[in-house]
């Protein structure tokens, strides 16, 4: 047998073995996922969890373990280990030493993230090569910040009357980004770290102590509704997601508020929006599972799927609900456009990304 290539006339031989070369190609990725099946089947997998029994880690990791068999190929069985100790380093650093076959894998906590992007050494662990399987609770929520209404009634009012806003935060939190990201650029401002808790912050607050606070929607109504029955919030300013109009009505705002990124006498360097979200999207990371470097692409890929499906279970999202914890998948390839965005920083980019995001020893 001949074949017509081009001008060419190949040989019976050479035509035989390009079809076995298409035929190969187009079954591999049906053989790979019947070898899948064969590798999970009749293996455990370990969970490692670097905090103790019953944290907010543990109980992600518990409920992924309950649902997580028959999304997976093989149906393997699941088991979650604890191994709690410097603040989740050691459970994180004993998964990133097991054996890469796809058998261990350990929760990230958001902290060492920000450290090993920053440059940290963690040991065994490093984000450029630890394999990110997804997130739990990658939700974008409201981040607002508001003020006693008495204190002042916007963000230029502030600025006139040469006020200081007053809040309870510091470097390297999610709901503290905002009010940390205008006091390091010299806006009016004042972080102060030290209370514990919201009780004290609240105190704080009610005697004026604080003149700022946060005021999302999924805390306020729930903990302090007479706020918003005696009016006394006014708010200043957003990130992440606006708040709905019906809770701003609530608070009696009759102006629009302000995104972070655009309020006024604020001198913002070029990269900062880019660091904005860049952190935003390692704040939807938190107690994200990552399987050790050198992991087979095939066993990787299969972890994702796994992990995706068993995200959506109807079962497990509902018994979450129950809990009071919000789930969405958080996509690794989300995770590592976020990595590839810090790397396209400045170096004042990178500064800024640091004073935001590390926090104090």
């Amino acid at each position: 047998m001949k074949m017509k290539w081009g001008n060419k006339t190949l040989p019976r031989a050479v035509v035989i073995a390009v079809g076995l070369s298409i035929w190969g190609a187009l079954g591999a990725g049906a053989a790979s996922a019947r070898d899948m099946e064969q590798y999970f089947a009749g293996k455990t997998i370990t969970v490692i969890v670097g905090s103790s029994a019953g944290g907010g880690a543990d109980f992600n990791a518990r409920l992924f373990t309950r649902y997580a068999s028959k999304y997976f190929p093989g149906k393997p069985k699941f088991i979650v280990q604890n191994i709690p100790g410097s603040g989740q380093l050691k459970g994180l650093q004993a998964g990133m030493r097991a054996k890469p076959d796809g058998l261990t894998v350990a929760s990230l906590n958001t902290r060492w993230a920000i450290k090993s992007i920053l440059g940290e050494d963690l040991g065994p662990f490093d984000i450029k090569t630890a394999r990110i399987v997804g997130s739990p609770i990658a939700v974008s929520r409201p981040e607002l910040v508001c003020t006693d209404r008495k204190f002042a009634a916007s963000w230029d009012e502030i600025l006139a009357s040469k006020k200081i806003l007053k809040f309870p935060g510091g470097p390297g939190g999610r709901s503290d980004l905002g009010p940390y990201l205008l006091e390091s650029l010299g806006a009016p401002v004042k972080n102060i770290s030290g209370y514990g808790g919201v009780a004290e912050e609240t105190a704080a607050f009610n005697r004026g102590e604080l003149t700022a606070i946060a005021c999302n929607e999924a805390t306020v109504p729930r903990l302090f509704p007479e706020w918003l029955k005696e009016k006394r919030l006014a708010p200043l300013f957003w990130w992440d997601v606006p708040s709905k109009p019906e809770y701003l009505a609530q608070m009696g705002a009759s102006q629009k508020v302000p995104n972070l990124l655009e309020l006024r006498g604020v001198n913002f360097p070029q990269d900062t929006k880019t660091v904005v979200n860049v952190a935003l999207q390692i704040f939807a990371f938190t107690r994200a599972l990552v399987l050790p470097p050198k992991v087979p692409d095939e066993v990787y890929q299969a972890w994702v799927q796994g992990y995706e499906a068993t995200s959506k279970d109807p079962e497990m999202l509902e018994v979450a609900a129950k809990g009071g914890h919000e789930l969405q998948l958080g996509r690794a390839e989300d995770f590592r456009k976020a990595l590839a965005d810090f790397g396209k920083l400045s170096p004042q980019g990178v500064e800024l990304f640091k004073k935001l995001m590390l926090e104090k020893q």
